[in-house]
């Protein structure tokens, strides 16, 4: 009873322990790739003076310095943080959730085929909480953990894209057509404004509802991270099934693991999504308001509206502009995240054993 007693109590802070470690991780990761971060939204907005990813990161330390790649740092640390916290929050509650869904069954069938004894029933429990959840239920729920978070984290995308977008400095580039393209977002939002006050002054001059632009292909983008866990799990799964590692000690994963296959299971999940991730964030982004004479920039309704004028403008590569540095960014990001929250929840376990067993 004693030993049930701590496994239940155990279980109960499993969501908050794997928020946490998702907390930290991101915010680890976020302060290794936030160059990468500034250099990928501006090379996907339309009218782009940059070339490609060294160009930008060289250009940007050119006209603006060095401080320049770490444009809108901090409000990118708020973001994260909820980012994080609240996608490992409600991934893991869904998870226990199906997992006592899924043991209750089992158990059920037992009971019903009088099969249920105390050996029987104890390797039951142990299989369930071994086994990995099936590809479908694992792309339910990192989804319905996304949609979740999407609908908190919204509108600080929004405000963080005005943010880097601004820069200190703009640059501009001849369109072809008589006048000067330029990646602006107006007089009210700069590199230095805090994410807090981005949100007050799109509020007060776009309205509430802008600050839920790209809504859209966010909550489609709710397949990216469902895709990423998917593959890292079952990658993960398979790796220590093919190491025979079958106790609990022996499938944590050393941070070089955790490493590889977090890095393989954001490409995949990149490659497949990134024309939702460019859309996104032309959809969030708002051009200067063009000068007398100069012709009106380009503005976009929904996500097929995007697609279509890139299209037009840019051919089917338009789609994937910035790909390298998203790629680049995603990958290190998330395998640094992957990494740091591995060994951020073991210790937050290892805590909450300890103290079971004192209390």
């Amino acid at each position: 009873k004693m030993k049930m007693k701590k496994k239940k109590r155990s279980s109960r802070v499993t969501a908050l322990g794997e928020a946490a470690a998702g907390l930290v991780g991101g915010l680890f990761s976020c302060s290794c790739t936030h160059p990468l971060d500034v250099v990928k939204v501006r090379l996907q907005v339309p009218d782009s003076p940059y070339s490609g990813t060294f160009d930008a990161l060289r250009t940007i330390a050119r006209d603006e310095g060095v401080g320049g790649w770490y444009t809108g740092l901090r409000s990118e640390y708020v973001k994260t943080s909820v980012q994080n916290f609240s996608y490992f929050y409600w991934y893991s509650m869904f998870k226990g959730q199906y997992l006592k869904y899924r043991l209750a069954t089992r158990l059920a069938t037992l009971r019903r085929e009088q099969k249920d004894d105390e050996q029987v029933c104890r390797e039951v429990v142990a299989k369930n909480q071994r086994e990995p959840m099936n590809v479908a239920v694992n792309l339910v729920v990192g989804m319905l953990a996304g949609c979740c978070t999407q609908l908190i984290v919204n509108p600080l995308n929004v405000a963080q894209t005005r943010i880097v977008t601004a820069g200190k400095k703009q640059k501009k580039q001849h369109n072809g057509e008589g006048g000067d393209a330029t990646i602006s977002v107006g007089s009210t939002i700069s590199s230095s404004t805090s994410i807090l006050g981005a949100m007050v002054s799109i509020t007060r001059h776009e309205g509430f509802f802008s600050l839920y632009r790209g809504i859209v292909p966010s909550l489609v983008l709710s397949s990216n991270p469902a895709i990423q866990f998917i593959v890292y799990e079952q990658l993960k799964h398979a790796w220590l099934t093919m190491r025979k590692r079958t106790t609990p000690e022996e499938r944590v994963l050393s941070a070089a693991e955790s490493f590889v296959i977090g890095a393989i299971a954001k490409t995949v999940a990149t490659v497949v999504t990134y024309p939702y991730i460019m859309a996104k964030v032309r959809l969030q982004w708002k051009a200067k308001r063009a000068a007398p004479g100069e012709p009106e920039p380009i503005r976009y309704s929904n996500t097929l509206d995007v697609w279509r004028k890139t299209l037009k403008s840019d051919g089917f590569f338009g789609l994937f502009a910035g790909m390298q540095a998203q790629i680049i960014k995603s990958v290190v990001a998330t395998a640094l995240m992957f990494m740091a929250k591995e060994k951020v929840h073991q210790s937050v376990v290892r805590v909450v054993d300890k103290l079971n067993e004192l209390y």
